[in-house]
């Protein structure tokens, strides 16, 4: 089908780019990437996420939604397709633009941002993806002052109110945290996803007490790139590769430091999403910096040319995943 297309042209020029990172080679894996994003944003009755929004946009009853920043975009568009349209390419620009600025690699990055479903993820809610296209505003501009990251997701909640809680992290996100102390927050994090009945029992108990209007979403698990019955073996493998490029990554700037602990703040809200799925939500507004770090770690510390197959390798995993993710889920809708 025409989807894979691209994405097999991305493949072959992030192999080529591992050899000779030429600029002509990124500018033609951007516009790749603007030619897919293109293909994906002009869709009529195409993908689960069309049919549950053109009710809330409709003002369906029982599909009301309240956040004052969405109602007002709502309110700008006569026409649900161009609705679907700006939104898709706005998350999707803002993207682009957050690889260009901080990746080594862009075709690797770019890649790795699709088959990851990373890409997918960010423009499949709406709301949330709004959120996340503000919240990348300061990104873009390397902002140094934590101020302008609150004040952005201040306003990103008027989109999507679990905003609210990466706050915190993208405060930290510069703090220094050593790779020891990572490798055993990531085991931390993968024993209480794995011990999911308890870990949902101890959040339930809580929203007793606290309520953030997220309740709704403790009912359930969430996916990424698999079906609830595997129980999490993809989010295990994008920790494997995780704890591998950390392992591997000699970079010591701040900027480095920065990426690597956005990827981590991924990495363990999608495990702990085993169990209570609002934190998919709030690991999504890090979930660019992933493969934005696997490239840059794995590009960066290239020494001899047969590393190349050690970056293949990781590749191909996330294929394995990302084709079989496309057969069984909705997202197949999107084979146009």
């Amino acid at each position: 089908m025409f989807y894979y297309l691209p994405v097999l042209i991305l493949f072959i020029f992030s192999i080529l780019s591992i050899f000779e990172n030429k600029k002509i080679i990124s500018l033609l894996s951007v516009f790749t990437f603007i030619m897919l994003s293109l293909f994906l944003s002009l869709r009529v009755n195409v993908g689960f996420d069309w049919f549950s929004y053109l009710d809330i946009f409709n003002n369906r009853a029982g599909y009301e939604i309240t956040d004052p920043g969405y109602v007002f975009v709502n309110s700008l568009f006569d026409n649900y397709s161009t609705l679907v349209f700006t939104i898709t390419i706005c998350i999707s620009i803002s993207l682009l633009l957050t690889c260009i600025k901080y990746s080594n690699n862009i075709s690797l990055t770019l890649l790795l941002l699709i088959i990851t479903n990373v890409w997918f993820y960010n423009w499949l809610y709406y709301r949330q993806s709004l959120a996340i296209f503000i919240i990348l505003i300061p990104f873009l501009f390397q902002s140094k002052r934590n101020i302008t990251y609150i004040m952005a997701c201040i306003i990103a909640s008027l989109f999507h109110s679990s905003v609210l809680l990466a706050i915190p992290f993208i405060i930290f996100r510069k703090i220094k945290i050593s790779k020891k102390s990572i490798y055993i927050l990531c085991i931390i994090a993968t024993s209480f996803a794995y011990l999911s009945t308890y870990t949902k029992d101890l959040i339930l108990y809580i929203s007793t007490f606290v309520d953030f209007g997220f309740n709704h979403y403790l009912s359930g698990g969430n996916v990424f790139g698999e079906t609830k019955s595997t129980l999490g073996l993809t989010k295990i493998w994008i920790l494997i590769i995780y704890i591998y490029c950390v392992f591997i990554d000699n970079n010591n700037d701040q900027e480095s430091y920065s990426i690597r602990n956005l990827a981590l703040f991924f990495i363990i809200f999608q495990l702990l999403s085993i169990p209570v799925d609002i934190l998919n939500r709030i690991s999504m507004y890090f979930s660019i910096f992933y493969p934005i770090y696997i490239s840059n770690a794995l590009y960066k510390n290239l020494k001899q040319r047969s590393f190349f197959f050690v970056i293949l390798f990781v590749i191909l995993i996330f294929f394995v995943f990302y084709f079989n993710y496309i057969s069984v889920s909705d997202i197949g809708e999107y084979q146009l």
